[in-house]
């Protein structure tokens, strides 16, 4: 009988990757919060504070790629170990930090290269252990992640009032620690082994040895037959080696050698596939987008709707419920009605259009505004479970690692990108309203590429099928 691969074991895998998460992202959900009277006192520009953010989100890329042949060689839970580490030793060090430089070696860098080998290694760890239940336990695990940013600031601000900044962050440290019971968690999938695999492998290996028998007993006979001494056999092998050499047939040069080392090491085929670059292109585009736009959201009410605090409390707090929820309906049902991510992550993105619309429009009317808030954060939680999905699903498994650096890299470029045209349209139109119909248009983008590509793969196939039939 077969071995189960998505048993108890890979569930507790999905609880350790929550662990992780929750006990990590703290620190990045209220980094401004923590730290914002301290910058204040340090004198700390809001430029600087803005290049230690990206600093860190170069690092993370960066290291996510380098990850990949780490992976090929060590277990994704020793990879995950190391990561929680980085991470622990970072927090512990910025509870010390009072220097700009000094948070760009903690934060920057340390947290930073912990993020970038966390992310490929848990990753690998829930898409290994599952695969008919994979949008399942990818949601599950999402779902938990969430209640961090809805319960962390509370802590967050109750640490504060108590111990201050270093404390707090001290503290944060310790819960950190328990990353390291979580990583403990993500063990190697079981290998699944049958009785007719066990009656393969042994024909096989009779008739590996019978082969070997036949070829050694042919080797004697001709070794006997045979008027040709070895000598010469091989002084004219070595000769029409060294005739090459010089003709240069032979000859590769050392950068090419190194150059297909690391693009091996580092799978930087997978650039070759346009269907790769399409997928990854279309989503580092629309997670730009959707990003900056909740990001600016509290600023486009309060402008927008004239919202007192209250009522935009209510109104974020009602977003995040939303939120909350789809992402715990929403892989039950993926997984009962066997879902498509690509499919179901462009469904996200139109609903978020579709919630962006209607604030552009009815930003007048307190009712409608509530309503715009349940749509935008049903899409997002929506959103936030198949983007994760839709890489696992296309890329082969030994590849994913590197398939989720480039992409990592790619989005922090295109963040990069995204982020300052939103605020150039903001600033030279005076209005929130372009910058959301530039939200829109951007994540227009990954709807229009993606059909595109369903559409020319249709009817390529077809178009193949009608030649072979016709042909026939």
């Amino acid at each position: 009988m077969p071995v189960k691969r998505e048993g108890g074991s890979s569930w507790l895998v999905v609880f350790g990757v929550s662990i992780i998460h929750l006990s990590i992202l703290p620190v990045v959900q209220c980094f401004g919060l923590i730290y914002e009277h301290k910058f204040e006192a340090l004198g700390m520009s809001t430029v600087a504070i803005s290049f230690l953010i990206h600093i860190n989100n170069g690092v993370a890329s960066i290291l996510g790629l380098l990850c990949a042949p780490i992976l090929r060689q060590h277990s994704f839970r020793l990879v995950s170990l190391i990561g929680c580490l980085f991470c622990c030793l970072s927090i512990c060090l910025m509870s010390q930090a009072n220097s700009w430089l000094t948070f760009v070696v903690t934060y920057s860098l340390l947290f930073g290269m912990g993020q970038g080998i966390l992310y490929p290694s848990t990753s690998l760890a829930i898409n290994s252990h599952f695969k008919v239940r994979r949008s399942l336990a990818v949601g599950l695990s999402v779902a938990a992640t969430s209640f961090g940013p809805v319960l962390s600031p509370y802590a967050v601000n109750v640490l504060l009032f108590n111990y201050g900044t270093s404390g707090t962050v001290l503290l944060l440290g310790g819960v950190a620690l328990h990353s390291l019971a979580g990583g403990m968690l993500l063990q190697p999938p079981p290998r699944a082994s049958t009785a007719e695999d066990a009656t393969k492998e042994k024909l096989l290996e009779m008739k590996n040895r019978s082969d070997c028998s036949q070829k050694k007993q042919e080797t004697n006979d001709s070794v006997i037959k045979s008027p040709t001494p070895l000598k010469p056999l091989m002084q004219i092998s070595e000769h029409q080696t060294l005739v090459d050499e010089l003709k240069g047939k032979g000859h590769i040069p050392i950068a090419k050698k190194i150059c297909t080392r690391v693009v091996k090491a580092l799978d930087l085929d997978l650039l070759k596939d346009p269907i790769y670059v399409n997928i990854a292109m279309g989503m580092g585009i629309s997670i730009a987008s959707e990003f900056n736009f909740h990001m600016l959201l509290p600023f486009i009410l309060v402008d927008m709707a004239d919202l007192d605090k209250p009522t935009l409390a209510t109104v974020m707090s009602v977003q995040a419920g939303a939120d909350i929820t789809a992402r715990i309906v929403s892989p039950l049902l993926a997984n009962w009605f066997h879902w498509n991510a690509r499919f179901a992550y462009l469904a996200s993105l139109l609903g978020s259009m579709v919630g962006r619309t209607v604030l552009a429009h009815f930003h007048h009317d307190c009712k409608i505004i509530l309503i715009q808030a349940i749509i935008v954060g049903i899409f997002k939680g929506l959103k936030a479970v198949f983007q994760a999905l839709v890489l696992p699903n296309y890329v082969p498994l030994d590849k994913l690692p590197a398939a989720s650096g480039l992409y990592m890299i790619l989005n922090g470029i295109l963040s990069m990108i995204c982020g300052p045209l939103i605020g150039y349209v903001r600033d030279t139109s005076d209005s929130y309203v372009n910058a959301l119909y530039a939200t829109s248009g951007l994540s227009l983008f990954c709807v229009l590429s993606w059909g595109a590509e369903h559409l020319y793969v249709h009817f390529s196939k077809w178009k193949h099928v009608g030649i072979e039939e016709s042909t026939a």
